[in-house]
């Protein structure tokens, strides 16, 4: 769990910018979190355990958060709308899912 820093934190003026590595980010006092599992730190964007991949973590915990998504895609030909939960549609003659531009029957050419 992430904490903001109050201005009771003995250490504050050590932390002028984010701990994670190749991060300039200045850390204004709003903007300082620490991390409750390793103690570093952090600027707002990078706050959550695992968007520093926090040392804190155990190695299977770390792996999972570091599995990419992959959705999938318009099945019609030259499409590469990625469907979501927002952007799918089913169609009930031929079985697919089709983004919002590929929905209806005669723009994906329904085979029924």
């Amino acid at each position: 769990m992430t904490q903001i820093i109050d201005k009771g934190f003995s250490d504050l003026d050590k932390f002028p910018v984010c701990e994670e590595p190749n991060c300039l980010e200045g850390l204004e006092l709003q903007n300082r979190f620490k991390c409750g599992k390793c103690f570093k730190v952090f600027c707002g964007s990078h706050r959550l355990d695992w968007k520093h991949k926090c040392s804190g973590l155990p190695p299977e915990q770390e792996k999972i958060f570091t599995k990419p998504v992959i959705l999938p895609k318009c099945p019609e030909p030259g499409c590469n709308c990625k469907l979501t939960g927002i952007n799918k549609f089913f169609c009930i003659g031929c079985g697919k899912n089709y983004c919002m531009a590929h929905r209806l029957d005669f723009v994906h050419k329904c085979k029924k």
